[in-house]
This record gives structure tokens, C-alpha cells and sequence, in this order.
């Protein structure tokens, strides 16, 4: 005859998976959105001693100079910023002129993994731990008295 079991079991399947679930969750995100890279665009109010003329910028570029920072992309190949601090740049900026306008751009590294999810992991696990041996404990009174 089969065992039945008891509501702490129940409840050790559960957590067991519930922080299976949860890993697999979190080794997903971080492949999936292990960050990339960013072009950030400063306006400057003043006409720069080093800068060079940008006709045609890529579009992250562009997008930096219109919003104040492109869209997040994985590699450097959509865009020319490398080559272009290659060329015209120190100290991780280069200064363009863009109709008229200048502007300090940079490339940034962003890091878009959500850094709370495994706090939130490990807040779980102690919960459900606590939960479970909680219980455990008072079956063990229980069978006691």
C-alpha cells in the first residue's frame, strides 16, 4: 500500500519545485539579456578645441543624438562608433558637429540582466525553508504529545 503524504511533503515538492522552476527562470534571463552596449549623446553649449564634422551618423548614433542615448544592441557592428573613436577620439568620448550642434558621444556598457531576480530567488528559498521546517518542527511536537 502506498505511502500518502503528508502536508509537509506536499509542501517540500512544491518548494523543491518552485526553486527549480525559479533556476531555470534565472539561467534563461541571464542568457537572454546578458547586456550590451549603449551610445550616449551629450549636447555641449560650447564649441569644443577637438571635434570633427558628422554628415551621416548610423542610427544609434542619430538615436543618441535625438534622445540622449540609442537603443541597447549586443555587438558593434550596426554601428560606426568604434571606427569613429579610432579615429577622433580620447578618453572614451568623441566630440562631433551635427548641423550646427555639438555633442560629447560615448559608447556605454549596460548591464540589462535584473539584478533584483536573484534576491528575489534567494528570498524565496529561505521563505519556503523556513516554511517547511517550521512545519516539520511542529509534526514533530505533534508526534510527541
Amino acid at each position: 500500500m502506498p505511502r500518502k503524504l503528508s502536508t509537509t511533503d506536499w509542501l517540500l515538492i512544491v518548494f523543491t519545485l518552485m526553486l527549480t522552476i525559479s533556476a531555470f527562470g534565472l539561467t534563461i534571463t541571464v542568457y537572454y539579456f546578458s547586456g550590451g552596449y549603449l551610445i550616449s549623446a551629450h549636447k555641449l553649449n560650447d564649441k569644443p578645441e577637438n571635434y570633427f564634422v558628422l554628415n551621416n551618423p548610423d542610427d544609434y548614433i542619430l538615436q543618441a543624438i535625438t534622445n540622449g542615448h540609442s537603443s541597447v544592441f549586443k555587438s558593434l557592428d550596426p554601428t560606426k562608433f568604434d571606427e569613429l573613436h579610432d579615429e577622433h577620439g580620447q578618453r572614451g568620448f568623441i566630440n562631433i558637429e551635427y548641423h550646427s550642434n555639438y555633442y560629447k558621444v560615448g559608447l556605454v556598457a549596460v548591464d540589462s540582466f535584473l539584478s533584483g531576480y536573484p534576491l528575489l530567488l534567494l528570498g524565496v528559498s529561505l521563505f519556503g525553508l523556513v516554511i517547511v521546517g517550521s512545519l516539520k518542527v511542529s509534526q514533530y511536537f505533534k508526534r510527541k504529545d
